[in-house]
């Protein structure tokens, strides 16, 4: 057996022990359900939800990608709105939910959320800074609401500059700190980073990959996006041989996790297909990195606004690369108009063109096909169809080179 088999087993094993709860059978029963159904009959179905409790924060991280999301004045979810998406959810065989925010334990009704959510049924998570962890009472009353994970958040190994990307000087042992009270609350706890090409390579994110393997704790790495602060900061972005070299260490490290490393059915992203993710007031998106909405639970249900998602070319595969951080062609033509009032809705994203019609010159378009090949002329890459909405004219963009249509 090759050691890269052994590493890929020793990750299924790290996967099972961190989901695994002999206080919660009824919640690993759904578990096994859900992943039978995922991984033996190959059926596409909902497995986890996303909560985002609120937007506030007690702190201001550089890469915050939701600070500009909170809308003053506009209606937020209520606990009898929160006790219909666990009925709901519970229907479509979900089995997990991460409550994350903003930072969720802002919330004075945090604990009265969780409960609406049957957590006794369910796997639990919260994604949080760890600076209202504060004791070990604060850690077993967290466990004793029915939280089974606490997922932290680490910049780098080095404490200087965590705190730097955080806001707050303290706050990387801070976070030591609250890794230690949970272990002895008997919380379970992963770490999750921003992978940047700033900091891809650098000292700090070595460390930090060496803190997860020795203290064997498994550690998310989320690919930088160009939204919220970052928004149309392409810098960050991975290059080419970035994400090989990613791709390379998570399969070295098998404590190192993409959000693709997560889906059960197959590799590639989740969004939609096992994972969704809904807003304080509603809105449901594929995840918090992409910001294009499907619909709200004010006027669809769940399941609804899923299949719709799902019967779009941009939801309907598992891709094997993160549209918001790593597909160029995404990147330019929807992330680029999401600008800081998101989420946007999916109509009003993907309908624009930056490009004037030829015959009419209207700017009002539909998509027709998404991320299509051009088997007849071979054009390489994505291609796109749209129609104009006032002409009726169907245009390749972006149109393909003479080099392309030649080669």
């Amino acid at each position: 057996m090759s050691i890269r088999n052994i590493k890929a087993i020793n990750r299924f094993i790290l996967t099972i022990r961190l989901m695994f709860n002999a206080r919660k059978p009824i919640a690993m029963l759904v578990l096994l359900r859900t992943y039978i159904k995922l991984r033996l009959f190959k059926k596409v179905i909902l497995r986890g939800v996303d909560i985002v409790t609120n937007y506030s924060c007690n702190l201001s991280c550089s890469h915050c990608n939701i600070s500009s999301m909170e809308k003053a004045g506009r209606q937020v979810l209520s606990l009898k709105d929160y006790s219909d998406i666990e009925k709901q959810c519970s229907r479509l065989g979900v089995c997990q939910y991460c409550f994350t925010g903003g930072e969720p334990l802002l919330r004075k009704d945090f604990h009265k959320i969780i409960k609406a959510f049957k957590p006794y049924k369910r796997t639990i998570l919260i994604q949080t800074n760890g600076q209202l962890i504060d004791s070990l009472a604060r850690a077993k009353a967290l466990r004793k609401v029915g939280v089974d994970i606490v997922n932290l958040s680490l910049d780098s190994g080095i404490a200087k500059e965590h705190d730097q990307s955080r806001g707050l000087s303290g706050h990387f042992a801070k976070t030591q700190e609250v890794i230690k009270l949970c272990k002895q609350a008997k919380l379970r706890v992963i770490i999750g980073t921003v992978v940047s090409h700033q900091n891809l390579y650098s000292k700090g994110m070595r460390a930090l990959f060496e803190f997860a393997k020795n203290n064997r704790i498994i550690l998310l790495l989320n690919l930088a996006a160009p939204t919220g602060r970052w928004h149309n900061n392409k810098e960050v972005l991975l290059t080419k041989s970035d994400q090989l070299y990613v791709r390379e260490i998570v399969n070295d490290n098998e404590y190192l996790r993409l959000d693709m490393n997560s889906s059960v059915h197959q590799y590639g992203c989740p969004a939609f297909k096992e994972k969704l993710y809904i807003t304080p007031y509603g809105d449901v998106t594929g995840c918090t990195f992409v910001p294009i909405s499907f619909g709200n639970l004010a006027n669809k249900s769940i399941k609804q606004i899923r299949q719709e998602a799902l019967n779009t070319d941009l939801m309907n595969k598992y891709s094997s690369i993160c549209y918001a951080a790593e597909d160029i062609n995404f990147i330019n033509r929807y992330m680029s108009q999401l600008g800081e009032d998101t989420p946007k809705y999916y109509e009003d994203v993907m309908n624009v063109v930056n490009d004037n019609c030829p015959v009419c010159d209207s700017r009002k378009n539909k998509l027709v096909l998404s991320q299509g090949y051009d088997y007849e002329y071979r054009v390489k890459g994505d291609i796109n169809l749209f129609g104009c909405l006032e002409c009726g004219l169907i245009r390749l963009l972006p149109r393909p080179s003479l080099e392309a249509l030649k080669g």
